[in-house]
């Protein structure tokens, strides 16, 4: 047993995180990788998350097929 909340947890606790989990919803080049459409979730910086969703590239939820 351990005293620290799950993964999930955090994200909820953290109305503010610094990172975020995105989906890519078309393929781009981002940090000098392909990221294709459909591909695996990765880590950015919260305002670059934001920037990749507002222009439609990312998701923060995974793509539904």
């Amino acid at each position: 047993d351990t005293d620290q909340p799950a993964a999930g947890d955090l994200v909820a606790a953290n109305p503010n995180p610094v990172t975020l989990q995105i989906y890519p919803m078309r393929s781009y080049m981002d940090e000098g990788e392909l990221r294709r459409r459909g591909g695996p979730a990765y880590v950015v910086p919260r305002r670059h998350a934001e920037e990749l969703v507002q222009r439609k590239l990312a998701s923060l939820e995974p793509l539904k097929e």
